[in-house]
């Protein structure tokens, strides 16, 4: 069945992403009507290519020369709106209002934008639980058993829309309140959005399990038809969905009571509905605007689970309406735990900050952001601030002021965690803008089946091989049948429904104050030397302990998008993890996996030796999303000793992989993967590893991958007692065979050159033999080339090859010789406690390199014949050309013809150039391969173009 297209994306505001109110209303439409995309709801609001007056001037120095840069700002007509001067170490400015573009345009090109100036426009940001604190590990270790609050000193600041602190889940959690939007003014919250993630992070909770009452849940938001379903004219019924949640109790009863009332006049007719699997069991018809309508339903026994409700309305035709909702319901919510109190947050210790930098309609400005980051760094000892909760976003695309000074508070000490977004897959870029940012922590959403959800913006590669988003959490569904999260109504003193990624980034916020306390105890001991350092340690544990879902993403029937094909859900288990490239540890989806924090905790809490049994029970996502997906410890091993680590007692089916993390991560927190047991030869319940000096204390992850069960872990020491030894291999490459240590990438793919040139690169390749039967790999290959001044790192050749007794291949990365001489270069290897070199300790091999002369000419440009080399036309029009597999196989995409993808310099039959994509992914996605050009001995005046043409029929 076709898709129907209807796009339910952010309902309120504009350029921005996380989850604003939260509530991304689910559309179930009667017409086709298409719903717009992100470019389009930006548009609702406004040009995005219009000028903005609000510009932010700033310096990468503590402070700057306020008189000069001031005074012309001023000339050019400008006010200025506030200073940060001496706030931060790297960074000073001030913000204010430019009227005229004009005028905009003549003070920027006045000024002098060195490195150290810059100007960007003071951009809109905008605002983006029992079952999650399940899912996301934080009820098993919480108060309920005496386990971890969080800090109980130690405090969140949240920057957000305000907080309502009379609500009795948030009494006495804040400590302090600033107003950036209106200074001195008061810090109350008349949106919401504050309040409610506030209680996701520290809320108490009031509700004890085996209550006799009900609880009561509150909904009242705006609509804008526009914003959820575009701006078509058509008439017909649309639904928007408001809250899932999960009944427990039978012959319980459920109550709604709700109304509704006109912004915008072309509604006729409201219904709010109550669903069950699919089915609607009761409903009331709201008929007039301001009216209450109340119904109930007795719930019995076979009906027990999730329950969807909903708003219905008639939209009429040529109308673009906006309505409101109130509705409040009564129910008996799912238990889980017994002796807890529900709707408790996630770090129930931890105290707040209310740092309001949103409005009642959850917009900002950057420049209050920016303020509000630097009482944060100016409060840390004062409040003992642990973490930064930034559930707001922009697509404003200049925000390297902002970028900037999140560095600078990651620097002091205070991990910043943002919201990925609300903006799921669109063709427009959906990564929050102040989401890439290498030292934050960026947050996606998963549902209640730990799917990825619809609405969680698809992340990016950010620069420095940085992926974002890092990890993914609980943030609920707007989808039928998925639970949407519970938490603080502002106002009210009820509870009531949102999802979104800033759910996520609120429980991963909260999340990292349980781990200073089970790590460090205190904030005295985690406050002491080192603390960035330990930024690491904790980023670490949260990256290397998430755990892939292995499922697609969830898809909304209400978009034409297929949201669960591959290319927009997380990678599933298909491939080998890379080493080198850390290719399969990381994705745009879900970073590196589901937040676990019981497993975190672990890993930074809890130790183990060799030469005992481990056991432990655990489950994959897609077997119980509230089961225990990981376990972690630390590994005490001797340095050169070498080891096995070994699963045994894998239930049929399951499949359980492990990992081996360094104690020490890359310069931002990212965890180092030292060996993995996940092949793609498909053995996955043994690793070897051999420490070097400054990884005998590695962390060992078990991950489950698929299905559930119980596991036996043996560590054990692998006797060692014969020398390795190395030689010269045969390498077979494009047809030939050759013994060497030393094959160009030209030479590897075809050609034959009658000199190695520094054009070129190098792959380096030994033999390596150890005749102990354990076949552990080596500790480490090298190929040492004095003149480069660097040892590179081989990997082996063959990896399924794991018989060493009769030898292994092993290759180096293409090297780069550049310069016109003869190299020396030698082979180191060891095994752990013994070592060898080829050709010997103090011979070398030599290759030499030439600079580069005329190989040959080569057309610019290459038109197929028929009949030439066989390629035939067939058909009509555009004249298909083809090939037969039997005269070209270079094509892997089809078994007999083939049509041409033409990319080379000519077409003789063998060349080193490819007609097909020689990496191939979903759509036949991949890359093609040239010969090389060479284009050293080009006169000083010809500067060479490079054309790239396509042609699509």
């Amino acid at each position: 069945m076709r898709k129907v297209f209807n796009k339910s994306l952010l309902v309120l505001l504009i350029i921005l992403i996380s989850s604003f109110l939260m509530l991304i209303p689910i559309n179930n439409k009667i017409n086709d009507i298409k719903n717009p995309n992100i470019k389009e709801i930006i548009n609702l609001r406004g040009d995005t290519n219009q000028y903005n007056p609000n510009v932010i001037v700033f310096f990468e120095n503590e402070t700057y020369d306020a008189s000069s840069i001031e005074e012309k700002f001023e000339y050019y007509g400008g006010n200025i709106s506030g200073r940060w001067n001496g706030d931060f170490n790297s960074f000073s400015g001030f913000y204010g209002i430019m009227p005229l573009a004009e005028n905009a345009s003549n003070f920027e090109n006045e000024i002098d934008l060195s490195s150290e100036c810059h100007i960007e426009p003071n951009g809109i940001v905008q605002a983006q639980m029992n079952y999650a604190s399940i899912q996301s590990g934080a009820l098993n270790l919480s108060g309920y058993i005496g386990g971890y609050n969080g800090l109980n000193d130690s405090s969140i600041a949240l920057l957000d829309t305000g907080i309502d602190d009379t609500h009795d889940f948030l009494s006495g959690k804040v400590e302090e309140d600033i107003n950036f939007i209106d200074p001195g003014g008061e810090s109350n919250d008349e949106n919401g959005h504050g309040t409610f993630l506030s209680s996701v992070i520290s809320g108490t909770g009031t509700y004890p399990f085996n209550s006799t009452n009900p609880i009561d849940l509150h909904i009242s938001k705006e609509f804008s038809h526009s914003e959820i379903h575009g701006t078509g004219s058509e008439s017909g019924n649309y639904s928007i969905k408001l809250a899932t949640f999960n009944v427990s109790r039978a012959d319980s009863t459920i109550l709604l009571n709700s109304s509704w009332s006109l912004i915008d006049a072309g509604i006729d007719e409201v219904w709010f509905e109550l669903w069950y699997d699919g089915e609607l069991i009761n409903y009331s018809f709201n008929e007039f605007e301001d009216i209450n309508s109340v119904f109930t339903y007795q719930v019995p026994e076979e009906n027990l689970g999730l329950y969807d409700f909903k708003v219905k309305y008639h939209k009429i035709l040529n109308q673009n309406p906006s309505f409101s909702v109130d509705c409040v319901g009564q129910f008996f919510p799912e238990f889980y735990v017994s002796n807890y109190l529900y709707f408790s947050g996630i770090a129930n210790d931890t105290k707040l900050l209310n740092y309001k930098v949103l409005n009642e309609t959850a917009q900002g400005k950057m420049s209050d952001i920016i303020s509000a980051l630097s009482a944060v760094i100016q409060n840390r000892t004062i409040h003992k601030i642990v973490s930064v909760c930034l559930s707001l976003g922009t697509y404003e695309t200049n925000v390297n002021a902002l970028s900037q000074i999140i560095d600078e508070v990651t620097d002091n000490g205070i991990l910043v965690v943002i919201a990925a977004g609300n903006y799921g897959i669109d063709d427009f870029e959906t990564l929050n803008s102040l989401a890439q940012n290498n030292n934050a922590i960026v947050v996606g959403s998963i549902n209640d089946r730990d799917q990825v959800s619809s609405f969680s913006s698809m992340g990016k590669e950010i620069g420095d091989n940085v992926i974002k988003p890092d990890i993914v959490a609980p943030g609920g569904s707007k989808l039928d049948q998925s639970r949407t999260i519970l938490s603080a109504n502002a106002n009210t003193n009820l509870l009531t429904s949102n999802y979104g990624t800033s759910i996520s980034a609120a429980i991963v916020s909260a999340s990292i104050n349980i781990l200073i306390e089970a790590k460090w105890s205190d904030w005295a001991t985690w406050d002491g030397p080192n603390i960035a350092e330990k930024i690491k340690i904790l980023k670490n544990a949260l990256f290397m302990t998430a755990t892939e879902t292995n499922q697609n993403r969830e898809d909304d029937p209400n978009t034409e998008i297929i949201e669960s094909q591959n290319r927009f859900s997380p990678s599933l288990y298909l491939e080998a993890i890379n080493l080198t490239s850390r290719a399969g540890l990381k994705d745009i989806h879900e970073g590196y996996g589901r937040l676990n924090i019981d497993t975190a905790i672990d890993s930074l809490t809890k130790s183990i030796s060799p030469s005992s049994e481990y056991n432990g029970f655990l489950s994959s996502s897609s077997e119980n999303p509230l089961g225990s997906h990981a376990y972690a410890r630390q590994v005490e091993l001797v340095e050169n000793r070498q080891y096995l680590f070994n699963l045994t007692d894998i239930e049929e089916g399951a499949v359980f992989d492990i990992y081996l993390y360094s104690n020490q991560s890359t310069q931002y927190g990212e965890p180092v993967l030292l060996e993995s047991s996940r092949r793609s030869f498909g053995v996955y319940d043994y690793v070897y590893y051999t420490p070097k000096k400054n990884e005998t204390n590695p962390y060992i992850v078990i991950k489950a991958i698929n299905g559930e069960g119980n596991f036996t872990l043996n560590i054990s020491e692998v006797e060692n007692s014969h020398e390795p030894t190395l030689e010269i291999p045969e390498i077979t490459y494009n047809g030939k065979s050759k013994n060497t240590t030393v094959l160009s990438l030209s030479e590897r793919e075809g050609d034959q050159p009658k000199k190695n040139i520094t054009l070129d690169r190098y792959k380096f390749y030994i033999e390596y033999f150890d005749n102990d039967t354990a076949n552990v790999p080596p500790q480490g290959v090298y190929v040492c080339i004095p003149a480069l001044s660097k040892n590179f790192s081989m990997s082996q050749s063959n990896i399924a090859d794991q018989n060493y007794t009769d030898g292994a291949i092993f290759e180096s990365e293409e090297i780069e010789l550049p310069n016109n001489q003869t190299y020396n270069y030698y082979f180191h290897v060891r095994d752990g406690e013994r070592q060898q070199y080829f050709p010997s300790e103090s011979t070398y091999l030599t290759i030499n390199i030439s600079n580069p002369q005329v190989i040959k000419e080569f057309q610019y440009r290459h038109h197929f014949n028929d009949g030439l080399d066989n390629w035939t036309i067939v058909g009509s029009g555009w004249n298909v050309l083809q090939q037969s597999n039997q005269n070209d196989d270079r094509s892997n995409l089809y078994m007999n013809n083939w049509s041409a993808v033409y990319f080379g310099t000519h077409h003789y039959y063998p060349t080193n150039y490819s007609y097909q994509p020689t990496v191939m992914g979903e759509y036949s996605n991949g890359s093609f391969v040239s010969p090389y050009f060479d284009l050293t001995n080009l006169e000083d005046n010809i500067n060479p173009v490079l054309e790239f043409g396509c042609r699509i029929s």
